[in-house]
């Protein structure tokens, strides 16, 4: 009797395999707010802040300016762990709140004041990073792209580096670098 029962269910086995593949296929695709925010949590992982900016165990500040889907996904990585550190995220900080934060996030709401915000951030090491058109070449880090419907970033090497910034020769094999 336990024979035939193991037997019909090794009769179903491959079913009820096709069945969850088929539901996995029908599956939404993540949205293109969600790939970008896991970009931004990858660099976090990829960069290297100078000691004094982000000291071993200290919390790595998210900050956000402006209103977008990505600002309300980047929310979801509140309390993860990008290199041992915490990640506290700061939604809506204006250039005057740009203290203390490690990577800022410019949604394109606020295009209109990006001279002003890189202007604020000054040479201080934080990883300014945008989908805003052309931002690296704009003066920013890395600017998020979208083409052939896939997230593609660049970054701004010589902008990285002269904050004390040091992304790795992964990531940068990963994306478009600018010197």
């Amino acid at each position: 009797m336990k024979f035939t029962r193991f037997s019909r269910l090794f009769r179903l086995l491959p079913a009820m395999t096709a069945a969850l593949a088929w539901q996995a296929a029908l599956a939404d695709p993540p949205s293109e707010a969600a790939v970008k925010a896991g970009f931004i949590f990858n660099f976090a992982k990829f960069i290297e802040w100078p000691a004094s900016t982000l000291p071993s165990g200290a919390p790595l500040l998210l900050c956000s300016t402006g209103h977008s889907a990505v600002q309300e996904r980047l929310d979801l990585l509140q309390g993860r762990q990008a290199q041992g550190h915490e990640i506290r995220v700061r939604d809506d900080v204006h250039a005057n709140e740009l203290r203390g934060c490690h990577i800022l996030y410019i949604s394109p709401s606020e295009e209109r004041h990006l001279p002003m915000l890189l202007d604020s951030l000054g040479n201080r090491p934080v990883l300014a990073v945008s989908d805003i058109a052309d931002f690296a070449e704009s003066g920013g880090i890395i600017g998020l792209d979208v083409e052939d419907n896939r997230v593609v970033f660049t970054v701004n090497l010589a902008n990285a580096r002269s904050r004390g910034l040091k992304p790795s020769a992964q990531m940068l094999r990963l994306g478009r670098v600018l010197q």
